[in-house]
């Protein structure tokens, strides 16, 4: 018999609302309100703690930009170029100036007149 730890399908699943979360949830939609308009009221109420402030300014900013990985998942739109490609040109580049400034560090030290 296993005690303690980690076991398979224990514990809250994930998304799962709490009462509270549920709460704000019907009161919001009581009132005609969507969370982005709680997130944007709370950041415009100077009376608020700081920290609550930046937090709903944080949780609004994510309605209106989404994060860059979500953007691009639309598996029948093409995109010009993979996140892989772009590294990999970078990388061409970087060897190709590391060349370049390493030729240039020769000729300078070839054409300079030594000391005798």
């Amino acid at each position: 018999m296993s005690r303690g730890g980690r076991r398979i399908n224990s514990g809250r699943k994930k998304g799962s609302r709490t009462n509270a979360s549920l709460a704000m949830a019907r009161k919001l939609k009581k009132e005609g309100l969507s969370p982005l308009d709680l997130y944007i009221a709370i950041f415009r109420d100077e009376d608020a703690p700081i920290a609550l402030r930046l937090s709903a300014a944080k949780a609004a900013d994510r309605h209106f930009y989404p994060e860059p990985n979500n953007m691009n998942n639309d598996p029948n739109k093409n995109s010009d170029i993979s996140h892989s490609e772009v590294l990999r040109r970078i990388e061409v580049e970087v060897r190709q100036e590391e060349r370049q400034r390493n030729s240039e560090r020769l000729s300078i030290s070839t054409n300079s007149p030594t000391a005798t």
